[in-house]
């Protein structure tokens, strides 16, 4: 998650401009919500997606759609943590 906040402050950064950057924010926000969701959405419905239209639709309620808790990806910084601080579970 920290890695993804890092590219996400880049992308805020880069748009502190004058210039039109609107052609571009559409790509970014989709990369955004997809490295967001594959760390808890199931992978079959991700690669399915293959449109924003289609991505924007998937219930990320839904327990259905969601993985398992053995399959989120909680990010690097996270992981390295919860180890140091859970060594007994890990």
């Amino acid at each position: 998650m920290y890695d993804d906040l890092e590219h996400l402050l880049r992308q805020l950064e880069r748009y502190q401009t004058t210039e039109p950057l609107v052609p571009s924010m559409y790509d970014d926000l989709e990369h955004l919500l997809r490295q967001l969701m594959k760390r808890f959405v199931k992978k079959t419905l991700l690669k399915n997606a293959n449109s924003v239209a289609k991505l924007v639709k998937i219930d990320v309620t839904s327990k259905d759609n969601r993985s398992s808790y053995k399959e989120v990806d909680i990010g690097i910084t996270a992981m390295k943590v919860l180890t140091m601080h859970f060594k007994h579970i890990f």
